[in-house]
């Protein structure tokens, strides 16, 4: 039962630790996301108004 419980504890740390190393990719990919849609808005709006 301890065995078990240390191992899927180690699971669970692994997972932590790979969604750690992960997450500032996924940040900066939202964020270049949203300055691509900002920057497609701008343009949008400048031949609108051309």
């Amino acid at each position: 039962m301890g065995m078990s419980n240390v191992r899927g504890w180690k699971r669970g740390f692994r997972e932590t630790i790979g969604l750690a190393r992960v997450s500032p990719y996924l940040f900066l990919s939202i964020s270049t996301i949203d300055q691509i849609t900002d920057f497609m808005f701008s343009l949008f709006c400048v031949i609108v108004s051309a």
